[in-house]
């Protein structure tokens, strides 16, 4: 639902959403097989995905998910990607957070990665399978001394149902 990076510890990381209807500063990656979707209230998908999102908790709100239903295939992926970050103006450590909703039959994984413009991809957060009916917070607190963005990936689940 909300995204944000933010300068400092993850303790006092302050969320924004898509109230504004776009994606801000984040992009849909060129290759990607699907992409994410922005909605309000419940998805298209019979018993799938969140009736609200959390920055309002009302079906007024707005957030971002990928469809996992036909005419998707096990597989497929939607990656939001952030602007470059520069680390000597963000301070000593970044926070990364963001809210998570993972329910639905065909529902496969989401993946955080960082993109160090010196060393490259590597993946912070890597949650897979149902979650269950709930949002659930996620922090993550990034030390790194390069330029960087990041990366959220949304994958359908390789298991038919």
């Amino acid at each position: 639902d909300d995204v944000i990076i933010v300068p400092g510890q993850c303790k006092s990381a302050i969320n924004t959403g898509f109230e504004d209807l776009y994606f801000g500063s984040w992009k849909q990656y060129e290759q990607n097989n699907i992409n994410w979707l922005l909605n309000q209230g419940e998805t298209d998908s019979y018993e799938t995905g969140p009736h609200v999102d959390v920055t309002l908790g009302t079906d007024e709100g707005y957030y971002v998910y990928i469809e996992t239903s036909p005419p998707t295939k096990p597989g497929d992926k939607a990656i939001l990607v952030s602007e470059f970050i520069d680390p000597v103006a963000q301070g000593s450590s970044s926070c990364f957070a963001l809210w998570y909703f993972m329910y639905g039959d065909d529902v496969g994984e989401l993946s955080v990665w960082l993109n160090d413009t010196v060393t490259g991809m590597r993946v912070l957060k890597n949650i897979t399978g149902e979650q269950g009916f709930f949002w659930f917070p996620l922090y993550l607190s990034i030390d790194n001394a390069n330029e960087f963005r990041i990366a959220i990936q949304g994958v359908v689940s390789l298991l038919e149902n």
